[in-house]
């Protein structure tokens, strides 16, 4: 999963057990909520869950989201929980 983040995807974090990976695809500038099927991604079960998102905007819907969604967070993503940041 991590050989896929950089370039065109970032990935987020992990959850539902970790069962679900979260991306942004820079793209198509959206959130991306792929399940995984043994080792690799099913892209069968891939949707959209924020669309027309910017890189920054991404920042705003992780914290939406809550610590508490993700079971793992890419380090990218620790500093947006911290309370320094948090949008009230």
């Amino acid at each position: 999963m991590l050989d896929n983040d950089g370039g065109k995807w970032l990935m987020i974090g992990l959850t539902e057990g970790p069962t679900v990976v979260l991306t942004y695809n820079r793209l198509m500038n959206s959130i991306i909520r792929t399940p995984t099927e043994r080792d690799s991604l099913d892209g069968n079960g891939r949707r959209q869950l924020d669309r027309r998102r910017t890189e920054g905007h991404v920042l705003e819907s992780v914290q939406q989201l809550g610590r508490e969604y993700f079971d793992w967070v890419h380090p990218r993503y620790w500093w947006v929980f911290d309370a320094d940041y948090c949008v009230e």
